[in-house]
């Protein structure tokens, strides 16, 4: 696997998409995608508007569930631990769509 992870999705309400937590390897191995390890936990947490379920696990679904705040939209946290026992944050914007 390789590309850019997406850092926005921009769904309607009561539209849904499903995330998945990767690691990816350094530019000098040519930053590869791969699977984590099946005991790698991490966990989810949405914001207003927006229902993250489950929320543990490394394939979630995201879905628009009333209006998003005044900001327009809502930051999706995923939370892991890694092999040193640092805490590893990653963000996901979700936004409406524009029509």
């Amino acid at each position: 696997m390789k590309g850019i992870a997406p850092d926005e999705v921009l769904l309607d309400t009561g539209e849904s998409k499903t995330l998945y937590a990767r690691g990816q390897s350094s530019i000098d191995t040519d930053g590869q995608w791969f699977v984590l390890p099946p005991d790698v936990v991490v966990s989810w947490r949405g914001g207003q508007g927006v229902e993250v379920t489950p929320t543990e696990g490394q394939v979630v679904t995201v879905k628009v569930t009333g209006p998003l705040p005044a900001t327009g939209f809502v930051q999706v946290q995923a939370t892991t631990t890694d092999y040193k026992g640092h805490e590893v944050r990653s963000y996901v914007s979700v936004e409406n769509k524009k029509h």
